[in-house]
């Protein structure tokens, strides 16, 4: 994918035209080609690992705060964001290709979920993942099995 098809066209204005191969936020998982996004954690901050990015074939970088580095720079006001929308548009929207039914409260989560299910025929999509009682299922078996629930019809 084209840089100015993941960024923008604003990407154009500014900037030669790069071939991005992925996305990385951890400097040690960058790939060349790759955008490395500086993020700003609460022990360290992406913007210091940036350089080492670039040593492992980053072709942009997308920060808040200014770098030296030689390859270009992308300004966003967060980076955070940022990250997540260059994802859905890298890997081609994936959120709108699937359904997604959350269920919160405290009681009646699993007899909903089954409910749900059923009616949606959803089974062969959910999988149960404690401890937030978030439940998305692979298989009927998988549940019985793994977390010996007993649906209500």
């Amino acid at each position: 994918m084209l840089c100015s098809e993941l960024i923008g066209k604003e990407w154009s204005n500014t900037y030669e035209d790069i071939n991005i191969t992925g996305i990385a936020y951890d400097s040690r998982n960058v790939l060349p080609g790759n955008v490395f996004v500086c993020i700003k954690g609460f022990e360290s901050d992406g913007h210091k690992f940036a350089q080492k990015a670039v040593e492992n074939g980053a072709a942009v970088v997308v920060a808040e705060d200014e770098l030296d580095v030689d390859v270009p720079v992308w300004y966003v006001e967060d980076t955070r964001k940022e990250l997540a929308r260059l994802s859905c548009k890298y890997y081609d929207e994936p959120s709108r290709k699937f359904k997604l039914i959350g269920v919160t409260g405290t009681n009646g989560k699993t007899t909903i979920t089954y409910l749900v299910i059923k009616r949606e025929n959803l089974f062969s999509l959910i999988r149960i993942c404690p401890p937030s009682n978030f439940v998305v299922c692979y298989s009927n078996e998988i549940i019985m099995k793994a977390y010996c629930f007993k649906p209500l019809f």
